[in-house]
This record gives structure tokens, sequence and C-alpha cells, in this order.
């Protein structure tokens, strides 16, 4: 097992603590926002386009919180 795999099986089975379970909470509330914003602004042709966009932002949003973690 390398060393990049032990160390994430350490993160998942560790308690979660306070901003760990914030960040997901704002997370989750980005993303109805740019989910919301998508469907009013964009035609019904479009709108796929805005839900994979605004879930690509959420994720890299929490990989860069992460990383600065």
């Amino acid at each position: 097992m390398s060393k990049l795999q032990r160390s994430f099986l350490k993160y998942i089975k560790r308690k979660p603590s306070f901003k760990d379970i914030m960040l997901c909470s704002a997370l989750l509330l980005l993303e109805f926002a740019l989910l919301q914003f998508s469907k009013k602004f964009l035609d019904e042709s479009l709108s796929a386009y805005g839900t994979m966009a605004s879930l690509g932002i959420v994720i890299l949003v929490g990989i860069v919180v992460l990383r600065k973690k």
C-alpha cells in the first residue's frame, strides 16, 4: 500500500471535525446556488452544461480548500 493510500485511509477513519462539517455545508449551499443560477439564466438545452459546470466548480473549490488545510 502506498503512502498516499495510507494517509487517505487515516483521513477517512478519523472523526470529522467541526471545520469539515462546515466546509461540507458551505460547499452544498454553493452547489444549490449555482444550480439555481444555471436554471434561471440558461436555456433548457444548456442547463445540463450549467449543472456540470457548477459541479466542477464545487469540486475544484473543495480540492483547493483541502490542499490549503
